[in-house]
């Protein structure tokens, strides 16, 4: 149960930094209502790659619609993407790894093999896929040496 509350603490903790450094960005950039376009990316970061295409696409006519350019509404649309891109792909790997003790390399390979196997839905139970599975490993006299390799 402990591993479940720590992939929930690095989900919530990812996504609350993802809304506050795009918040930041995008304030920065002179786009209006820009915390609200940071709440939006903090919260629709929970749909994998659609959520933060949604507020890519929102933020960048929103952009387009103040400012009247689209190099304007091009990087208020690509710095939605590279923030959550980053803090998505660095961040969280390195934390899920951290808290629940699973190397970073063999969290990363689920990541690619049960998003390609399953899509969205695996990219969203990988990392827990994981977790689950070394704790098992770990409690299993004859798997403790699987449990050996999925940790660190």
């Amino acid at each position: 149960m402990r591993k479940c509350s720590a992939i929930l603490f690095v989900m919530l903790a990812s996504n609350t930094l993802i809304g506050l450094a795009t918040w930041l960005a995008l304030k920065q950039l002179g786009l209006e209502h820009a915390g609200v376009w940071g709440f939006a990316a903090g919260v629709l970061d929970f749909v994998p790659y659609l959520g933060t295409l949604m507020v890519a696409i929102a933020a960048g006519i929103a952009a387009f619609l103040q400012f009247g350019t689209i190099i304007l509404g091009l990087a208020a649309a690509g710095i939605t993407m590279v923030i959550a891109g980053m803090i998505d792909q660095v961040f969280v790997t390195w934390l899920h790894s951290r808290l629940t003790r699973v190397n970073a390399a063999v969290l990363f390979i689920a990541l690619l093999f049960f998003g390609w196997l399953w899509g969205i839905a695996g990219l969203l139970l990988s990392a827990p896929l994981v977790a689950i599975g070394k704790v098992i490993c770990d409690r299993v006299d004859a798997l403790k040496p699987v449990g050996e390799l999925l940790g660190h």
